[in-house]
């Protein structure tokens, strides 16, 4: 086990908190300030990036699997450059797409092309996305990053000694203090998200603690080989704490607190309906279920396509899916606070 700090990964982290501010309390204050700086173009960017890389995160992929081992911010830029076209088509779709496919569609075969209509661009031209990466992140390193980790890398390094030291005297509470829903078992050690993540100890071997200012209150874990990461916080001292709920998600709770458009949703998930539909199935008005359909769109819990003169409205399973995460990293921040 070690644990070791990435100024690039840290880069990426504050990049994945400007996607949604609202989820990361003790980073919202400078997620405003430093938003505020940003020009209409390099805002636009980020954001487009962003949805491509999962809000940024399956940079983290990149960053392992590409052994990057950076010393600077620069380094990891120049570091993603010289990723192969096929690791980096792999680890931005999020491991989703097999290497053999990947190797399909770099040689021109479009294979299952409906199922990666909206990563196509990607597909097709992804060393003209990686320059767009690299250029990118250079820029907002260059001009709004760097002054933020010059304030933050003492204490990242400092907590890197801190928890070495600490491994050698206690390592059952060092590893305890990682986070409330990271667990030492006997065999395993697991991990408790969306879905409850396993790894047997003799089928490990190492474990990475990656430090990080920015992650809390998330559990990030990532594999790649026979190597497990996890995201350790680390609190700058004098950062604001908010007592905040998130935006988005008491939208979801105000759109899943009516016994109707929880029923609704329900029946969207596993198949499309029309407002009609969804009327005559629970004897309501379609005035009435149009506007259930609107609040629970607007928490982004369905989307709708038309088809002819119908409209279909589907449940969106990967946001539903991540509701019980969502709920989670709320009730984790007294903990982590609490762990500090």
């Amino acid at each position: 086990m070690l644990i070791e700090y990435s100024p690039f990964l840290e880069m990426v982290a504050s990049l994945h908190v400007l996607q949604d501010p609202e989820h990361h309390l003790g980073r919202l204050n400078w997620a405003r300030e430093t938003e505020a700086l940003f020009s209409p173009a390099l805002k636009r960017q980020l954001v487009e990036l962003g949805q491509i890389s999962n809000d940024w995160l399956n940079l983290y992929d990149l960053h392992d699997l590409g052994d990057f081992q950076e010393s600077s911010v620069e380094e990891g830029i120049e570091k993603l450059l010289a990723v192969e076209e096929r690791q980096f088509v792999y680890c931005l779709l999020g491991q989703n797409m097999s290497l053999e496919h990947v190797d399909l569609w770099l040689q021109g075969k479009e294979v299952d092309k409906e199922q990666w209509r909206k990563e196509r661009p990607l597909l097709l031209k992804p060393a003209t996305w990686r320059r767009q990466f690299a250029e990118v992140l250079l820029t907002y390193y260059q001009e709004h990053f760097s002054k933020e980790l010059r304030r933050i890398e003492p204490w990242l390094i400092s907590s890197v000694h801190t928890f070495q030291e600490r491994l050698r005297k206690e390592p059952l509470a060092v590893m305890a203090s990682i986070h409330p829903r990271f667990v030492l078992g006997e065999e395993e050690i697991l991990f408790y998200k969306a879905e409850t993540w396993r790894f047997l100890y003799q089928d490990m071997a190492r474990i990475i603690i990656r430090p990080s200012t920015f992650i809390a209150p998330h559990l990030l874990m990532g594999t790649y080989e026979s190597t497990v990461s996890v995201g350790y916080a680390v609190t700058v001292p004098g950062a604001e704490r908010y007592d905040a709920v998130p935006g988005d998600l008491l939208d979801i709770m105000n759109a899943m607190s009516d016994e109707s458009r929880m029923k609704i949703l329900r029946q969207v998930f596993y198949h499309p309906y029309c407002t009609q539909q969804l009327a005559e199935m629970y004897n309501l008005s379609e005035a009435t279920v149009s506007k259930h359909l609107k609040m629970l769109s607007q928490a982004g819990l369905v989307y709708s396509q038309r088809k002819g003169n119908y409209v279909f409205y589907y449940g969106d399973r990967n946001r539903i899916q991540l509701i019980p995460v969502d709920l989670n990293q709320f009730f984790d921040q007294p903990l982590l606070d609490q762990l500090k």
